[in-house]
């Protein structure tokens, strides 16, 4: 339908709401295909109509009551949507959910983009396969042991970088000191000195005032 129609469709409905349930019956009872000239965005804007001017009527539970055309006509002018997945559709019932908090719609675009991806999947050549097994970061982690799995790869190598890296310095360190018996980081062990525990023992061997006397000893 072309937009100077259905702007005029638009306004009629909105000014009389009593035209406008006519019409929509007439074009049930007679006129089936009356509305398969719309676009996309022009049956969710009619949706978004009716779902305002046209609220369903409250029934109590286990009441058998007569369908109304009217009261069926917001979720029946987006039956095509429903039944052609598309990003465009799935676009659409979103906006639809978010201005009428509708949780159908929104369970319905959840289901269709879904649908999409799943008719645009291809499975993966060898050539990804092998990328995604050797690059963790580009895994989907989608439970615990997944996650301590790639955790633990990473950690392999961050160790086995930071071993290679102390190797390398080594050497290098190594190379320029030029000591044959390398100690820690290249140089001789500095020699250590006595503690206080060591000094008192020289000086009871050298007899010397001040040692602490033995365990036999007496004062």
């Amino acid at each position: 339908m072309s937009l100077e129609q259905f702007n005029g469709l638009v306004t009629v409905f909105e000014r009389d709401h009593a035209l406008a349930r006519d019409i929509i019956h007439q074009a049930h009872n007679h006129a089936p295909d009356a509305w398969s000239a719309l676009t996309a965005p022009q049956r969710g804007r009619l949706h978004l109509w009716a779902h305002q001017a046209l609220p369903r009527q409250l029934v109590a539970s286990g009441r058998a009551v007569r369908s109304d055309p009217t009261e069926e006509f917001s979720s029946q002018i987006l039956s095509p949507l429903l039944a052609q997945p598309s990003a465009e559709h799935a676009a659409i019932l979103e906006e639809l959910a978010k201005q009428t908090g509708s949780v159908w719609l929104r369970t319905e675009a959840a289901q269709m983009r879904n649908a999409v991806r799943a008719q645009q999947w291809r499975p993966p050549t060898a050539a990804e396969v092998r990328e995604v097994l050797t690059a963790p970061s580009r895994r989907i982690i989608g439970s615990g042991e997944q996650l301590a799995a790639v955790m633990a790869e990473i950690l392999e190598d961050v160790g086995d970088d930071l071993r290679a890296d102390r190797a390398l310095r080594w050497h290098r360190q190594r190379s320029h000191n030029g000591c044959p018996c390398p100690g820690r980081h290249g140089r001789a062990p500095a020699p250590r000195l006595p503690g206080r525990r060591g000094r008192c023992a020289e000086q009871r061997r050298a007899g010397l005032p001040g040692s602490r006397p033995g365990r036999g000893s007496r004062v």
